[in-house]
């Protein structure tokens, strides 16, 4: 009613809101919820990346000071 979708396999029962932001995500046989409260599973962390030597995929130690 909502717009909240629930999705299960056996494994995981993910909860997605009507916004598509991932709110839980359970790991059903041991009931434990891998997202903590407060926060989304599918927030994303964007660095600027300018290598120094090599073309992509080296990321350098100073994104931790951008």
């Amino acid at each position: 009613v909502d717009g909240t979708i629930i999705m299960e396999n056996g494994l995981l029962k993910a909860t997605i809101d009507q916004t598509g932001h991932l709110m839980s995500l359970l790991l059903l046989q041991t009931n434990r919820e891998t997202i903590s409260e407060g926060c989304l599973g599918n927030q994303f962390a964007l660095f600027d990346d300018v290598p120094l030597y090599w073309d992509a995929w080296d990321v350098m130690d100073y994104h931790l000071q951008t």
